[in-house]
């Protein structure tokens, strides 16, 4: 495979060769080995979320979502999807489906309803604060990092979102909304954190994403918080809770993903199912 110019490879289209029918929007994913954002850490499988943000662009074909709206979003993410090979993209009425050599790699519901402008208030910005520590969120750039660092509430943590700046994977225009996916891999890096900081596992394990939920409103400008009340340490397939607000606490919703904490032993045994399956 070649490799693009990083400025290139930052905003190169997921999609490859969409078509519509009145039924269904279908493409290939389009993903380059050598993407800044997806690939930013040595990785040996597609990432879950360059799946999930190629969906929402598919999506994006038949009804931009620029204006207010509340998601209600269900993904599950059955096998680990393999680098060098097609995967097909489908988006029909709700549904959404990812699948690789007819394997399931993505599947899940996107419901999208409208909210009238005056319903929604826009919070201020978020305050600026330095950014996570990358190694607990699993990145190298700093400019992929889309959290803070913690804050303690008392009953649990809170982190800012972290606006990509334009020009990036997931950035938008100066005081445009965070898109929609730009919030989920927040999330997925908070629950990472949280991996190493409050359930003190080592630096090497790996936080598998399972599946996601969201309800959640969007298309809000302003600074977004995100958090976690204290929970039990996990177990096996656990599920991480995250409630969204403004960054004055006005509600927006919430996100929940399923993740596994593997140690590297447990992932190199995934990886060899995934692999012999």
């Amino acid at each position: 495979m070649t490799a693009l110019p990083q400025e290139l490879e930052s905003t190169a289209p997921l999609l490859r060769s969409p078509q519509r029918t009145d039924t269904a929007t279908t493409a290939e994913l389009a993903l380059s080995e050598y993407d800044p954002y997806f690939y930013d850490h040595p990785l040996d499988h597609v990432p879950v979320m360059a799946l999930v943000c190629a969906l929402f662009d598919l999506t994006r074909l038949t009804r931009p979502d620029d204006d207010p709206a509340r998601l209600a979003l269900r993904m599950e993410f059955p096998s680990f999807c393999e680098p060098n090979a097609d995967v097909a993209l489908v988006h029909s009425g709700t549904a959404l489906l990812a699948e690789q050599d007819g394997e399931v790699v993505c599947s899940g519901e996107l419901n999208r309803t409208a909210l009238p402008l005056h319903t929604v208030r826009p919070a201020p910005p978020s305050l600026r604060r330095l950014p996570a520590d990358p190694v607990l969120v699993h990145r190298c750039d700093l400019e992929n990092v889309l959290v803070t660092g913690m804050a303690d509430t008392g009953d649990g943590r809170v982190v800012a979102f972290r606006e990509p700046a334009p020009g990036h994977r997931l950035g938008v225009a100066p005081d445009a909304p965070a898109r929609p996916e730009a919030l989920l891999d927040a999330a997925r890096q908070f629950a990472t954190m949280l991996c190493h900081t409050e359930f003190r596992r080592p630096e090497d394990t790996r936080l598998v994403l399972l599946g996601l939920e969201a309800d959640l409103v969007v298309g809000v400008p302003g600074g977004v918080h995100l958090r976690w009340s204290r929970t039990r340490p996990p177990r096996g397939r656990s599920r991480v809770e995250f409630t969204v607000t403004t960054s004055d606490g006005a509600a927006l919703g919430r996100i929940g993903l399923d993740c596994f904490a593997a140690s590297p032993a447990a992932y190199r045994r995934m990886r060899g199912e995934a692999r012999s399956a």
